[in-house]
């Protein structure tokens, strides 16, 4: 009988020195070294991209670095991360370096269809003020929807692009015919406290009654509507524009920002 009790205990204590490392696989989607993230954000988006990957089947997840140490750019410590480390040949990833101000959106494979030049430049637009601002949860948040809001379109139809562009999501009518009810509500009630402040004045027979105190101190002439024409001066042709673009494509890309 006790030989039979030892392989049960044995398997209680693998059971016990397997758990801490799943729960580090669970938290691997976010690596926040320099501490920009509450642990309430950095619970929920962990649980996000957990999700993703299992859904998108590619991988997903968030650096963020005091420095980067001997790597000499951020597109150089991404690429070595995320070469060597053990994810997914598809996927997107986040990194932010407080030293040097840079975030940059890495994409590998299928990745770099779904978050194309087009994803790329629409995503660092949307998360860099927040960035800028130190509002970081924000910042994350905001770039963990847009993410799945670009995976699930390329997945499913077509991917964003600037002849395809994203929209943003609906507000919700419900929402809306509450916020207008509300401000209805309001309204009638500052017009009838204001009415009920009006004094009662009856109407007079009699003209006398408005002009007994009008005086005319002054006559003049006075013209009320006047009319100028104007003509526009004619200017020299000119042409110009902007260009732009962004990195992307491939098995791998993406270009650094500053924030």
């Amino acid at each position: 009988m006790r030989l039979k009790k030892i392989p049960c205990v044995l398997l209680i204590l693998l059971l016990f020195m397997a758990f801490p490392s799943a729960l580090a696989a669970a938290e691997s989607k976010i690596s926040d070294t320099a501490e920009l993230m509450t642990s309430s954000v950095r619970k929920d988006l962990n649980a996000q991209l957990s999700e993703m990957e299992n859904t998108y089947n590619q991988s997903f997840f968030i650096v963020t670095l005091a420095d980067l140490g001997e790597a000499g750019t951020i597109e150089q410590y991404a690429e070595a991360h995320y070469t060597n480390g053990n994810y997914l040949m598809n996927g997107v990833a986040l990194y932010v370096c407080m030293g040097t101000r840079d975030v940059y959106i890495y994409t590998a494979g299928m990745g770099s269809y779904a978050v194309n030049a087009y994803g790329e430049d629409y995503i660092y637009d949307s998360i860099i003020p927040f960035l800028s601002g130190n509002e970081f949860d924000k910042g994350f948040e905001n770039y963990t929807d847009l993410l799945d809001d670009f995976m699930y379109q390329y997945k499913n139809d077509i991917a964003y692009s600037e002849s395809y562009p994203y929209k943003e999501p609906l507000v919700n009518p419900v929402n809306i015919l509450i916020v207008l009810g509300a401000a209805a509500l309001i309204s009638l009630s500052i017009v009838f406290v204001m009415k009920s402040q009006l004094k009662s004045v009856r109407p007079q027979t009699m003209a006398l009654n408005y002009a007994k105190d009008f005086q005319l101190t002054r006559q003049s002439d006075v013209f009320l509507y006047s009319r100028t024409t104007r003509t526009a001066k004619p200017k020299a042709n000119s042409s110009g524009g902007r260009s732009g673009g962004g990195f992307g494509g491939g098995s791998s890309g993406g270009g650094a920002r500053k924030f």
